[in-house]
């Protein structure tokens, strides 16, 4: 699902995804305690690489590898994890594509 080029690409961001950042915070006794501060909800695409759509007796899933795009903005790059339904997606690497209208691609793993 994820277009090579930007034209239509608008069209297929029919996902709304939340992108976290990942920072850890010390608790009681000094221990770290991960946090996921959000950095913002956007519409994607969704496109797989790796295994088919998974189907579970109550809900349907995206296979363990699976690319996300959106509009580019700075702070998406401090992307860490992505949630889209009620899965949490870490980010793997990114890329910016485009030079008129660029947007972002996340290649991500299911975490």
């Amino acid at each position: 699902m994820t277009s090579g080029m930007n034209g239509g690409l608008a069209g297929s961001m029919r996902h709304r995804i939340t992108l976290l950042d990942q920072s850890f915070t010390q608790g009681a006794g000094g221990r770290m305690i991960p946090t996921s501060p959000i950095i913002a909800d956007v519409w994607a695409s969704i496109g797989e690489r790796g295994a088919a759509t998974v189907q579970r007796a109550d809900h349907q899933f995206l296979g363990s590898s699976v690319t996300f795009e959106t509009w580019f903005q700075d702070e998406y790059t401090t992307t860490r994890i992505i949630e889209f339904g009620s899965m949490r997606y870490r980010v793997q690497s990114f890329r910016k594509r485009g030079l008129v209208t660029p947007t972002i691609e996340f290649q991500t793993v299911i975490s």
